[in-house]
């Protein structure tokens, strides 16, 4: 899916993904210029989206969401 979609399914805008890959948060699949995340994303992006709302600070959130990779 692209960053829009993203967006619209986890209510989070696009300036703020855009953020949370800067910052480490979350890792987009580059397709030429295009960024591209599947259905995992939506739920770390909705952790992260959750974890900052509570209050978290985004190094404890990285600290959290590094853990929940399916990279293993």
């Amino acid at each position: 899916m692209d960053i829009n979609e993203l967006a619209a399914q986890t209510g989070v805008n696009k300036s703020d993904l855009h953020a949370y890959e800067r910052s480490g948060l979350i890792t987009a699949l580059r397709v030429g210029r295009r960024r591209r995340y599947d259905i995992a994303d939506v739920a770390r992006v909705r952790t992260i989206r959750g974890l900052l709302a509570f209050g978290m600070s985004a190094s404890s959130v990285r600290e959290i969401v590094a853990g929940t990779t399916s990279d293993d």
